[in-house]
């Protein structure tokens, strides 16, 4: 038994004794292993490229790497490239459909060891990606000596590198360049109107290229480029150096019987026979793929319009068979190539007018005489004419104005506190309470146990007959009425510094007029000249809408029963809108001149009455205003509210016309 026992510790120390590392022998044979290094995610380099993607890195400092293995689709698919670590590594793989993948990417030894797996995207481009992509817009050319200027607006995408441009010239040559991406480009030696073109995609870093579809573009010839000689009637048209080049065609719209004309060449000169235009419309014709197209067009003008006639009246008052010499001033522009007017008359049986601008009175009436420049441009200037038209004598007409409550003296001489001689100073804070109401003057916006009157303007001349002296620098000036037609409800008016609460309501302006303290006067029209303004543009309101009265009754002043309305509806002034209310200079008797312009809107021109009248009194009933959405040539302006608290006659006229 104990030679059993001692038998098998003998062959349990036998096996035991065999070496330990027998079963790790064949992975030490070649020495230990040590793990690759793994490549670094920041210098790694995974660039999209045409169904395919480029993998670049730098030189390794381990050595031992001589394969990189790349697995992608969890492991179905795998691709090997061999590398040298030792120097950078790029290599491609592909095909891959369009999309984007999740590589690993290992670094294997000559033994077959890896690298921990670095794990990276990438995306593959393709027909999709390049179907999205934005072609260079073009947004004119130009040719300059032989050169073509293209200038683009280019979209914002850094992978856009350039544009790729082919024409054919004359000689049927097909010509191909490429331009980088800049804002504009020159192409050299191409005068071509058709060429085709590409815009280029590269992806950031990569080399594959993707373009837009191909485009035509179709240029057009330069006006400048484009000579007229108005002696010859010839047009010159620069040389196109373009295969597709057809023809040349020229369109213009006769000036006087306003008929289409045009013509034709193949070459590059053109003379326009019986050519009467301002300027022609001109294009080239080209052939693309068997059809003709045309090339953008463009206008030439061959005459420089007028555009502002003068003439030396701009209102006449003629009797019936008397004749006046119009005359043209002036034209401008200086440059005008035609420099000639046309004469004409609305109503030749009040005045006529002659080719020299001769007006003859022929009966009695309105008429308007048209200076029109011959050009085509429609540029004309008018001279109002009447004939027949009488105005009556004012001598002894009379308005008073306001007068002081405490010495009965009219207030037109008052100054304001602090205000320089010369200066409108009737209507200061200080002297609104002081006055007493005038018969002949309208009384309205009471406030505070006070009251604000309508005024005597004189533009620093003291004059209290304001609108019977010819000078439209002296004026009646009327405060307008809180609540009244035309105006909005809750305007603040503020006049000579007092505040007029919105919460008052007044009535409607008006003035009485004692003609004649003797004997009725006779008259069938009247006219209104509004107060001339200094070169700031005259933001007065103007009375819009009026209704006269007459009277022979000295109680008419004080009793409203002793009028007699004189028309049956509301006379609407002419030349009453704000929109035209200009400036015109401070020259007495000289209405409507500012800086050499007429402003005939500062007058209304004689309007007729419905029958002639006769009486020793006349009253004027404003009814409506224009209003601050008449006037929007101040910026800012609120168009809903008035820009003025007033407004101002200067003169008033009445006449007879028979």
């Amino acid at each position: 038994m104990k030679k059993i026992i001692l038998f098998g510790l003998v062959c349990i120390i036998v096996v035991t004794c065999t070496p330990m590392d027998e079963n790790f022998k064949k992975f030490i044979e070649n020495g230990p292993i040590v793990y690759l290094t793994r490549l670094d995610e920041q210098e790694l380099q995974v660039v999209g490229e045409r169904n395919r993607i480029n993998f670049r890195w730098p030189a390794q400092t381990d050595p031992r790497g001589k394969k990189a293995r790349i697995y992608w689709s969890s492991r179905t698919e795998m691709f090997e490239q061999d590398i040298n670590p030792l120097v950078p590594t790029s290599f491609f793989v592909g095909p891959l459909n369009e999309g984007s993948y999740i590589f690993e990417i290992f670094i294997i030894d000559e033994f077959g060891n890896a690298s921990v797996p670095v794990t990276v995207s990438g995306f593959a481009y393709g027909d999709s990606y390049e179907s999205y992509l934005i072609d260079w817009k073009i947004m004119r050319t130009e040719i300059i000596d032989n050169t073509k200027k293209v200038v683009f607006a280019r979209p914002n995408d850094p992978n856009m590198t350039g544009m790729e441009f082919e024409w054919r010239n004359r000689q049927n040559n097909l010509i191909e360049t490429f331009v980088a991406a800049t804002d504009s480009t020159i192409i050299h030696d191409c005068t071509a109107l058709l060429f085709r073109h590409r815009t280029q995609y590269v992806p950031e870093g990569g080399i594959d290229k993707f373009h837009t579809p191909w485009q035509y573009y179709i240029g057009s010839v330069d006006p400048e480029n484009v000579d007229y000689d108005i002696e010859t009637n010839t047009v010159t048209f620069p040389q196109i150096d373009d295969a597709n080049f057809v023809r040349n065609e020229i369109h213009w719209i006769d000036r006087f019987d306003q008929q289409p004309r045009s013509l034709t060449t193949t070459g590059n000169t053109l003379t326009l026979n019986d050519y009467n235009a301002i300027a022609f419309n001109y294009h080239a014709v080209l052939s693309v793929d068997g059809s003709e197209v045309s090339t953008t067009v463009n206008r030439k003008a061959t005459v420089v319009l007028v555009e502002t006639i003068r003439i030396n009246e701009f209102y006449l008052s003629l009797q019936n068979g008397e004749q006046h010499q119009l005359e043209v001033t002036e034209i401008l522009p200086v440059s005008a190539t035609i420099k000639e007017v046309e004469w004409s008359s609305s109503d030749t049986q009040v005045a006529e007018v002659d080719n020299n601008g001769v007006v003859t009175a022929r009966g009695p009436g309105q008429a308007v005489i048209t200076a029109e420049a011959t050009d085509g441009g429609d540029v004309i200037e008018i001279c109002n004419v009447d004939v027949g038209f009488v105005d009556l004598d004012r001598t002894n007409w009379f308005a008073e104005p306001e007068r002081n409550t405490d010495t009965g003296a009219a207030l037109a001489n008052v100054a304001a506190v602090g205000a320089p001689p010369g200066v409108n100073v009737n209507s200061p804070a200080s002297t609104i309470t002081n006055k007493i109401k005038s018969p002949y003057l309208s009384h309205f916006l009471p406030h505070s146990g006070a009251t604000a009157f309508s005024l005597t303007g004189n533009d620093g001349l003291n004059n209290a007959s304001a609108h019977f002296d010819d000078d439209s620098r002296t004026y009646l000036m009327f405060v307008k009425g809180l609540g009244g037609e035309g105006e909005q409800n809750g305007t603040i008016h503020l006049l000579g510094g007092v505040i007029i609460p919105p919460s008052d309501v007044g009535d409607k302006p008006w003035f009485i007029i004692r003609l004649d303290p003797a004997a009725p006067q006779r008259f069938n029209y009247f006219r209104l000249r509004y107060r001339e303004s200094s070169p700031i543009p005259n933001r007065q309101l103007k009375p819009r809408e009026i209704t006269m009265f007459g009277s022979n009754d000295d109680d008419c002043i004080t009793d409203d029963s002793k009028w007699v309305r004189i028309n049956d509806t509301r006379i609407e002034l002419p030349n009453s809108d704000m929109q035209t209310n200009y400036n015109a200079s401070l020259i007495p008797n000289e209405p409507g001149i500012f800086n050499n312009v007429r402003n005939y809107n500062i007058e209304t021109g004689n309007v007729m009455l419905p029958q002639i009248n006769e009486y020793r009194y006349v009253k004027v009933l404003i009814e409506k205003w224009w209003t601050g959405d008449m006037w929007p040539s101040t910026p800012g302006a609120n168009p809903t509210l008035q820009e003025g608290n007033t407004f101002q006659i200067a003169e008033f006229w009445l006449g007879l016309c028979q």
